[in-house]
């Protein structure tokens, strides 16, 4: 069904193999992979088919919601498995579950399709009421780790007579890989209020439901209620809704202290003292209430944060569910609701990566109870689009104590449990059910689709909101196989190989060019220059499948280095090398029109000291479809900031080197140059993964790879490379040598690089041949020598180097090139060329990627040349090797495109190492940290406003001198190259400022 810009999708979950089941299969609950979308688990009161009595099963989808079955993996030890929670990490695909089971149980497991039972990580043999789990995969100074919260009423600490704080919270920071048993913290006690005491049930505790939010940043919030006062029937408290609060994912020795209350200056913001009737008797409807609670964080700004609860009105005739905001990290809330719902429970809310908030409940109406979910965009502030999921009967059957909503990229994702009466009245949106159903009689039939199963029951019902229409929802393609395959805009990308053949490419004029035979964009290799012969052109194909309104559609572009991990620069990024246009260009989309549509040509201008090996990416956006946040700019497209381009239609990037070549050079190898660069803000080993059709495989076997020019490798498909140790921000260069094999003019060969991280492709580049006429392969070759001694003659000051430049240049655009006059040039050159090549000062100091050899063999095949084309490839090979080694040593000066992420690093080093974490000046400077990595995000602020960040936190920065005496000398070094950098050299000041952060990261290494 669709309402407005959204639609929905409904299915009953019970498998068909199940269709004889009549069970109450309540309090169900969800985990959606961030990883991969298309993975799910759920998990309902719902036994073990086959009565084993000792085990339970979880429901599993791996297409996104569309069918599911159940996996009995959860080691119960009995029958009866109640208050199941699941969730995934983010990036590591394991799948992590709390549930209660006669003792407490917190397990995980690397493979939730797998039969092998989960592993047991905690085992409480006291009552842990609704144990609630979340996670999320951490970015740290020491790697990925999945951190891993578990709220919980811990009942086995409620006393007779005495009240006693029960809201309690376990976590591990690095759940993926602790040791069971006991692989976490151990219990920690939430509630800081006395409780008062109950003396009909004969205990003192707090209530069941303890609900943790995580943000990316390392913010945790956990909410609960605190019970006050009982009445002397024990049917009614006054309660405190209070949250709970830390900012570095609750390491230290005093977690979850960031919250003290002005009332009482104890932990823990109250947000609201409410009078709850904690009923016990279904009399609401047939449902019990007294304890439901939800909170949720937006992903874009760890200090706007939600929380949802379940209280009565003063006369306590109803329950109502109230919503309410902060915009200060729980410091202050709402003075009123910014929703108010009457006669309704389990409140269940989550925000995407837009904003917008989703509130999922369950209304108790004249007729029955609805199931409703409403999306605002706005805070509430105006009428939010509502659906209504499920109606059912007052009195049908209980639904439990909890329903849950997520949040994944722009997505709302749900369960919930109803009557599952087959009648369509009931589900006003549609639905679809897997068992066995008369939607006519009304009536559910048994595994053999004939038997009436006596009477309807509860079961968990998933369903998906799609918040982008098919007519809003503008898409660049990531991939395109043929003129009639391609990507339709699925997210996340279902195409192995997304940078190679996407709808973003570059060209040396104004002209996007044709598409091949494949209907793939033609690409060139980025020029660089002064003149209008060292222009670039950026373009982008733009689709949408479905017609609907007219709409205009941005497109932002950005360039990184080729390869894998670089950060992306635009026009905030205030490059030395790259000259960005202020505006960005647009398209217009009649309301017929779905495309493909093409951008007009963005120019833009590469220096001559630049290398023109470059990835280039695009972000579009409309009004209603902004790309989703975080930019790319300052970011490299994958981990460690996130999947953003795979999870991302808006987002595309190319990345694919190409060399052209000719039959007439069979035999030789022509490498091509990658860098590989550490986004992350901690040293780690990069892995890459090879991989290639069947064909291009063949066709290019032989070829080799080799690492800073000392690991060399054969390129084998399913084997990983390691990159080891890589320091925050360092750079390394890969060197593809491919052989010349036999081809077509026109064709393409290429072979694949991913990077891998916990099995996943989070991004990658790939390395080719393109086969072409001897005209064209002398004109790549002039043309790169154009581009490679430009970069000498304006990095070194060397003008013999840019009369030769200028000499290949002229020679590289006339309209055909004979190989006598190609032959000629460098014969009378070659001497000269090899010359300026050895001797500047990335090959004088360390040559460690050959250079003298490789120009001397051009050198010597050039006094006699047998033919043009084989010597034109060793010219392509010296080249390469000239330009890797610039690239290398200038990338060691600093890069304006590492600014972001220095940023990064700095807040996890003073975030997570202790000696840094304990200083006076480093709350302050993490909150300075975030406040520009968020406002870099948004566009908000750039390279210009680097240098006074940095001068802001200068004192910090020798206070932490002051403070670590053995890293003293090599710190204020540091300190004092930042001081001294001359006004506008963001390079210097990047470089000095990691120099500083480099001394800081011995302290763990």
């Amino acid at each position: 069904e669709r309402k407005g810009n959204m639609s929905i999708f409904l299915i009953n979950m019970i498998p068909k193999s199940l269709s004889a089941e009549h069970g109450e299969d309540s309090e169900p609950n969800l985990a959606v992979n961030p990883a991969n979308p298309l993975h799910l688990a759920a998990s309902a009161f719902t036994p073990d088919p086959a009565g084993s009595g000792s085990v339970a099963p979880i429901y599993v989808s791996t297409d996104g919601g569309l069918t599911w079955s159940l996996n009995d993996i959860l080691p119960t030890g009995q029958a009866l498995t109640n208050d199941i929670t699941l969730r995934f990490g983010s990036l590591s695909n394991v799948l992590y579950a709390a549930f209660i089971a006669g003792p407490s149980l917190f397990c995980r497991t690397a493979d939730f399709k797998n039969s092998d039972l989960m592993t047991v990580l905690v085992r409480e043999e006291g009552l842990w009421d609704q144990p609630w789990v979340e996670a999320t995969t951490a970015e740290t100074t020491k790697g990925t780790p999945d951190r891993v919260y578990v709220g919980f009423n811990d009942r086995s600490k409620t006393m007779p007579v005495t009240p006693y704080q029960t809201a309690s919270i376990d976590f591990s920071l690095d759940a993926a890989t602790a040791p069971p048993p006991d692989g976490f913290s151990g219990p920690i006690i939430i509630s800081s209020r006395v409780q008062g005491y109950n003396s009909l049930f004969g205990l003192g505790e707090n209530a069941p439901s303890i609900r943790c939010a995580i943000h990316q940043d390392g913010t945790v919030y956990v909410a609960y209620f605190d019970w006050l006062i009982w009445n002397s029937s024990g049917s009614i408290v006054q309660a405190d809704v209070v949250v709970r609060r830390d900012d570095n994912w609750g390491q230290g020795s005093m977690p979850f202290t960031r919250l003290v209350d002005p009332s009482d200056n104890r932990l823990g913001r109250i947000v609201m003292n409410v009078p709850i009737v904690w009923n016990w008797t279904f009399s609401f409807g047939g449902q019990r209430t007294g304890s439901q609670l939800s909170i949720a964080v937006d992903p874009n700004n760890s200090r706007s944060v939600y929380v949802a609860w379940l209280d009565n009105d003063q006369s306590l005739t109803y329950p109502t569910i109230h919503l309410r905001h902060s915009s200060d990290g729980g410091a202050t809330w709402s003075n009123t609701d910014i929703r108010t719902i009457p006669s309704a429970t389990n409140p269940a809310i989550a925000v995407n990566v837009h904003g917008a908030v989703g509130l999922l409940y369950e209304l108790l109406t004249a007729t029955g109870w609805e199931t409703r979910i409403e999306i605002s965009a706005d805070g509430f502030s105006t009428v939010p689009t509502a659906f209504i999921l499920a109606k059912m009967p007052a009195n049908a059957g209980w639904f439990g104590d909890y329903i849950y909503l997520a949040a994944v990229g722009k997505d709302f994702w749900g369960v919930f449990t109803s009557d599952n009466t087959p009648d369509m009245a009931n589900f006003p949106n549609g639905v679809v059910y897997q068992r066995n159903a008369n939607f006519t009689t009304h009536e559910l039939l048994a595994v053999d689709n004939k038997t009436v199963v006596p009477n309807s029951s509860i079961d968990p019902f998933f369903f998906k909101v799609t918040t982008i229409e098919l007519d809003q929802d503008f898409y660049v393609r990531d991939w395109t196989d043929t003129p009639t395959s391609g990507d339709t805009g699925l997210e996340p990308s279902n195409h192995p190989v997304f940078w190679a053949t996407s709808d973003v490419w570059n060209r040396n004029s104004d002209d996007p060019g044709a598409m091949n035979s494949n209907g793939q964009p033609e690409n060139q290799d980025a020029a660089s220059g002064t003149g209008t012969k060292g222009d670039n052109w950026a373009f982008a194909r733009i689709r949408r499948n479905a017609p609907g309104s007219q709409q205009t559609v941005t497109a932002h572009f950005l360039v990184s280095e080729f390869g894998t991990g670089s950060n992306f620069q635009d026009n905030l990024s205030g490059s030395n090398d790259i000259i960005f246009v202020p505006t960005d260009p647009t398209v217009t989309f009649s309301a017929s029109e779905t495309g493909p549509k093409t951008t007009s040509g963005y120019p833009w201008n590469l220096k001559p000291s630049a290398s023109t090996h470059l990835c280039l990416a695009v972000q579009i956006s409309t009004t209603n479809d902004p790309y989703m946040p975080p930019s790319l700019s300052g970011s490299a497209p994958g981990w460690p900031t996130d999947l953003r381009i795979l999870n991302d239609n808006n987002k595309a990037q190319r990345n694919l080197g190409v060399t052209v070549v000719n039959i007439i050079g069979r035999g030789h190898h022509i490498p091509y140059s990658a860098v590989v660069h550490n986004a992350a803000p901690f040293t780690r080993d990069m892995e890459l993964l090879m991989s290639g059709t069947d064909e291009n495989v063949r066709r290019l076997q032989g070829a080799t790879i080799t690492i800073n020019g000392e690991q060399t490798v054969a390129f084998q498909v399913g084997k990983t490379i390691t990159v080891p140790n890589m320091l925050p921000g360092e750079n390394r260069i890969v060197t593809v040598s491919m052989p010349c094999p036999v081809g077509t003019e026109g064709e393409t060969l290429y072979l694949d690089f991913h990077e891998v991280i916990f099995g996943n492709t989070i991004s990658g580049f790939s390395i080719g041949v393109q086969f072409a006429s001897v005209s064209e392969v002398l004109r790549n070759a002039l043309k790169f020598q154009n581009a490679v001694f430009q970069r000498v003659g304006a990095l070194f000051q060397n003008e013999l180097a840019r009369i030769i430049a200028a000499e290949a240049e002229a020679l590289a655009y006339a309209e055909c090139i004979e190989e006598a006059v190609y032959l000629n040039y460098v014969v009378c050159r070659a001497i000269d060329i090899e010359c300026i090549a050895i001797q500047i000062p990335p090959v004088l100091i360390a040559d460690m990627f050959d250079v003298a050899i490789a120009f001397r063999n051009f050198r010597e095949n050039a006094t006699a040349p047998a033919a043009a084309v084989p010597l034109a490839l060793d010219h392509l090979a010296a080249l390469d090797k000239l330009n890797a080694s610039m690239t290398i040593a200038e990338l060691a000066k600093g890069s304006v495109a590492d600014i972001l992420q220095n940023v990064r690093w700095q807040d996890a080093l003073y975030s997570n190492v202790f000696q840094l974490r304990s200083l006076p000046c480093s709350a302050q400077l993490r909150s300075v940290s975030k406040s520009y990595i968020s406002n870099y995000s948004k566009g908000l602020a750039g390279g210009a406003d680097y240098p006074s960040l940095i001068a802001g936190l200068m004192p910090c920065f020798v206070e932490t001198a002051q403070a670590l005496p053995s890293e003293a000398q090599a710190l204020n070094a540091a300190i004092t190259a930042m001081r001294t950098t001359q006004p506008g050299n963001l390079t210097g000041l990047q470089k000095a400022h990691r120099d500083f952060l480099l001394v800081l990261e011995g302290l763990q290494l």
